[in-house]
């Protein structure tokens, strides 16, 4: 009789590492599902960290350059703007470019008119006139005579407004108007020179002046625009 081909059977040692090997992969895999996504998190994290310093870095860069330029700007300003002293050059200071330039006699409203020594520019700011040139600024407000008051109650009025710190204090009348001016050192972190304080009464009305300067010798200028300041005539 034939016999029929023997089959291959596995011993039981074979089928005790398989069971073995087959747990351990097992294992293996529940282990790496557990520990893949804290490490996937972790890696992205360090990812987000590392741009956010690059982020910081490229603004401090920014920041940095923003600050070289504009001291460098200042810098170039201050040399074009800088008034030469006791020359006849003063006429050729830089003004700027983006205001109105005005000179000589100059009509600031309707009643009042102002003689400027050379050319400034000139902006309104706050409802106030203001004529400047590096290192002279005139601030100029026109009040009118609302409560029908007389130049003399006016004047008294304004002088007795007057800071009891204030020195060179004067008074002129000039062809019916009435001047009134001194000077006051304010406080300030920088090394300003006393500022220059004017009043011009007239009959409809009054106007204050501020007048600021950086040198000293311009003192006289600021007199001579002071006593400048003219009412128009009634018509």
């Amino acid at each position: 009789m034939d016999e029929s081909p023997s089959k291959s059977r596995l011993s039981p040692v074979m089928i005790v590492v398989l069971v073995v090997l087959a747990g351990s992969a097992m294992l293996c895999c529940g282990i790496g599902a557990v520990l893949l996504p804290p490490a996937i998190q972790q890696a992205r994290e360090a990812q987000k960290r590392q741009q956010a310093a690059e982020n910081l870095r490229q603004i401090g860069l920014a920041l940095q350059n923003y600050h070289d330029t504009q001291r460098l700007g200042q810098k170039a300003t201050e040399q074009i703007t800088e008034l030469p002293k006791n020359t006849a050059s003063q006429e050729k200071t830089v003004l700027h470019p983006e205001f109105p330039v005005v000179e000589g006699k100059y009509q600031m409203t309707e009643e009042w008119s102002i003689i400027l020594p050379g050319k400034f520019n000139r902006r309104i700011e706050n409802g106030d006139l203001v004529i400047w040139r590096p290192g002279f600024t005139i601030w100029v407000s026109a009040l009118n005579n609302d409560k029908n008051e007389s130049k003399e109650d006016r004047l008294a009025r304004l002088r007795e407004d007057v800071s009891s710190d204030a020195f060179d204090v004067e008074d002129v009348s000039e062809e019916g108007v009435l001047h009134l001016r001194y000077r006051l050192n304010e406080e300030s972190e920088d090394r300003r020179i006393a500022a220059f304080y004017g009043f011009v009464v007239g009959v409809n009305g009054h106007i204050q002046l501020g007048i600021y300067f950086d040198d000293e010798g311009d003192l006289e200028k600021a007199k001579q625009i002071w006593l400048s300041v003219k009412e128009a005539e009634p018509s």
